[in-house]
């Protein structure tokens, strides 16, 4: 769904949509928590993507890794563990041992 220009991650469920909010979702896991990116500061002009994760209805900022300027969640697995694309021409792994601590890089 798109609104004024701007994606919206939206969850299915039954055939009734629940809009997540602004952002792009990529990937959902059995325990229907939901990943992709969002725009933080997409209302100061700035389009950065960042990581994100919806998990039944509270966003986070999964944020960028140091040396890289965005991120995308592009999947989740059931132990909760995102996999994604850091910007510049690397492929990594994220980790998300607890909401609290930070981004783990594992380069390939």
């Amino acid at each position: 769904m798109a609104m004024r220009g701007i994606a919206r991650a939206t969850l299915w469920h039954d055939g009734i949509a629940d809009d997540l909010g602004a952002g792009v979702a990529n990937a959902i896991n059995s325990s229907d928590q939901v990943v992709g990116y969002i725009q933080p500061n997409f209302q100061q002009g700035d389009f950065t993507p960042h990581a994100s994760l919806w998990d039944h209805g509270i966003l986070t900022d999964l944020g960028t890794l140091p040396g890289f300027d965005s991120t995308d969640a592009t999947g989740i697995n059931d132990s909760g563990e995102v996999v994604g694309d850091a910007f510049s021409f690397a492929r990594i792994q994220l980790i998300r041992p607890d909401l609290n601590g930070p981004l783990q890089p594992e380069c390939r």
